[in-house]
């Protein structure tokens, strides 16, 4: 059996080795010169880039056995810094802590006493399952618009990039909605399974990265796949037969089976009219800034800040790398932060000019953080089609397309329908792994 992985992000990377190790024969179509996507980290001198995700967490299964797999191969995970449970959100134009706990929300200063109500009355709001129910209805459903938007609204476009209200809670946030199942209450089921958590011994997720940054796991992964992964060689197109045929700048490759693991505009071009497929992608730009620490007054110890979209900011959020994993992310003597801008808060980002982009990202962490100095860098990435959303309706469509799909020996993967993030990707494609060498292995008991 034979098969074409279109796209050598985490995705497609995870599919091919899951196939290789099965005994599959598999060639990976990669547009760019690099692998992994948006998951690549750039060296500045001193200072260390991610242009997409900061890190993941440590508890995935697939993710494991993945690095376990690439035993010597597999870069070394970097743990973060304990200071990244604090959180801080921008309310009433003033940075604030954002409260970790059920506990903290009741008893800290950062909720009203008509939002701490409201979290209470929380528990004895009935489950309901309303179709299509977007995450903002969900949120002011159980915990009134207040809280909602104040709290609920940022955390979403720090996952997500886009706006809460045309997000599906059942395709973006499956957990909420089990939490509200099983339990009857989010708050009750949070509470209850941290305590079984515990009772069990288990530690909670850890945000990792790796040596050499994010963009090293995918690098890695290719180098155990070699020349299996062919870059800057194009998909233009994909079509039927009797087989499949996978059309480059340069050859026409016949495959038993296609996986289409790109951004989702590129799969919506390759599919059509073979499986039609589009979903809209938030816009964001990415502005990596440096800054003397003694040139930032916020004392940066946590995770980063969130700015909700009534604040009047265009940016979306900061994480504050050189906080979250130390001193790998810049020189002692400075501070790294990654100012995220655009989403809900400024969808039309990407028509400033990159010098624009960047001031206007100096001028919002001056006024945010404190920042009294000149930046040591700079350095702006725009993602114009940045991260997949899954509207109103998704779970229903995207399984209709893996439907259709499996019925013409082809497979759609990536953020496009099934989870943004790198370890619902990697957990993804074993899966895909294992269900197209199932098939393989009925074919050929096949008399």
């Amino acid at each position: 059996m034979k098969v074409v992985v279109v796209g050598a992000g985490p995705s497609g990377l995870a599919v091919a080795l899951g196939l290789v190790q099965r005994g599959i024969h598999v060639t990976v179509l990669e547009r760019a010169s690099f692998v992994g996507g948006r998951v690549r980290t750039l060296q500045l001198g001193d200072h260390r880039v991610e242009l997409g995700p900061a890190g993941i967490l440590d508890d995935a299964p697939a993710t494991r056995a993945l690095l376990a797999d690439l035993g010597s191969d597999a870069p070394k995970l970097v743990a973060s810094s304990p200071r990244v449970s604090r959180r801080w959100v921008v309310r009433g134009g003033r940075a604030r802590v954002l409260p970790s706990s059920p506990l903290s929300l009741l008893f800290g200063r950062t909720l009203t006493f008509a939002e701490k109500r409201a979290l209470l009355a929380e528990r004895s709001v009935e489950p309901a399952m309303p179709p299509n129910e977007t995450v903002a209805d969900f949120a002011r459903r159980r915990f009134g618009a207040s809280i909602a938007s104040a709290f609920v609204q940022p955390m979403v476009v720090g996952v997500y990039g886009g706006d809460y209200e045309g997000l599906e809670l059942d395709a973006a946030f499956p957990r909420l909605r089990a939490l509200e199942q099983q339990h009857g209450s989010v708050v009750r089921g949070v509470v209850q399974e941290g305590k079984a958590r515990r009772a069990r011994g288990e530690a909670r997720p850890k945000l990792v990265t790796f040596e050499g940054g994010m963009g090293a796991l995918p690098v890695a992964m290719a180098r155990r796949l070699g020349d299996r992964v062919r870059l800057g060689c194009q998909a233009r197109a994909i079509q039927r037969s009797s087989t499949w045929h996978v059309t480059t700048q340069g050859e026409t490759l016949e495959a038993d089976h296609v996986v289409v693991a790109t951004e989702a505009d590129v799969a919506a071009t390759l599919l059509d009219p073979t499986l039609p497929f589009a979903a809209p992608m938030a816009a964001i730009a990415s502005v990596s800034l440096a800054y003397g620490r003694a040139d930032v007054a916020h004392a940066l110890d946590g995770f980063g800040l969130l700015c909700p979209r009534g604040e009047g900011y265009k940016t979306i959020g900061v994480l504050f790398m050189s906080s979250i994993f130390d001193a790998r992310q810049a020189p002692p003597d400075e501070v790294l932060l990654r100012v995220m801008m655009g989403g809900p808060n400024d969808p039309d980002i990407h028509a400033l000019s990159d010098a624009d982009i960047l001031e206007v990202a100096h001028r919002e962490m001056t006024a945010l953080l404190g920042v009294r100095g000149a930046a040591t860098l700079s350095h702006l990435q725009r993602w114009p089609l940045a991260i997949a959303q899954y509207t109103p309706g998704h779970v229903a469509r995207a399984a209709e397309l893996d439907a259709r799909a499996a019925t013409l020996h082809l497979t759609v993967a990536g953020t496009a329908l099934h989870g943004v993030g790198v370890n619902d990707v990697i957990s993804e494609g074993a899966r895909i792994a294992e269900r197209i060498a199932g098939r393989a292995a009925e074919r050929s008991a096949t008399p």
